[in-house]
């Protein structure tokens, strides 16, 4: 393994020497070797990485237990501002537990809110807040019911409407009458 060679059996007394000195050189330099990378390793237990993580096309994987986090967390100054992972909630069947979850933290690194989480069992996908699509408020079932608006087609209201600043009101199918021009 190491290419240390054997001195011959029965050969000149002034060769073992020589090749002894050279066989623990090359031990010396392996030994040194094996220190500095060890050295440069990232420990089993955890570490510090100075550079730029590569992960290989398998990807990254965090496995554990039921009912255990699994977290990815963005610090600032060692303080968590946003950490994305899995819920510590167990899983006791159903594709229950295990939901998917972004959080984000306080100036001081307290948790703060359960930005946006989805679960797995039914897929649904909740948002700590209404959120909106190029400055743009969703309509959703707390601040629009249809029933309080009129269909399209042969709309019917119960009293007259005001229309560009006149009071109008509804004489028949598809027809209507100014009731007061002056609104």
């Amino acid at each position: 393994y190491y290419n240390l060679t054997k001195p011959q059996v029965g050969g000149a007394p002034d060769t073992w020497g020589n090749l002894l000195n050279s066989n623990f050189d090359t031990i010396d330099t392996q030994i040194h070797n094996a220190a500095q990378a060890a050295a440069n390793a990232l420990p089993l237990s955890g570490g510090t990485l100075t550079g730029p993580l590569t992960l290989p096309a398998a990807g990254l994987n965090l496995n554990s237990p039921s009912a255990a986090a699994r977290w990815i967390t963005f610090k600032t100054n060692n303080l968590p501002r946003w950490a994305i992972g899995c819920d510590g909630a167990g899983e006791s069947g159903s594709d229950s537990g295990s939901d998917f979850v972004i959080y984000n933290y306080a100036d001081n690194g307290n948790y703060k809110t359960t930005l946006f989480s989805i679960s797995r069992a039914s897929g649904a996908v909740s948002f700590s807040a209404r959120p909106s699509f190029n400055g743009a408020t969703p309509w959703d079932s707390s601040n629009f019911n249809p029933s309080s608006y009129a269909t399209l087609a042969a709309p019917v209201f119960p009293g007259p409407i005001q229309v560009n600043n006149q009071i109008v009101s509804q004489t028949g199918t598809n027809a209507w009458s100014v009731l007061n021009q002056n609104a």
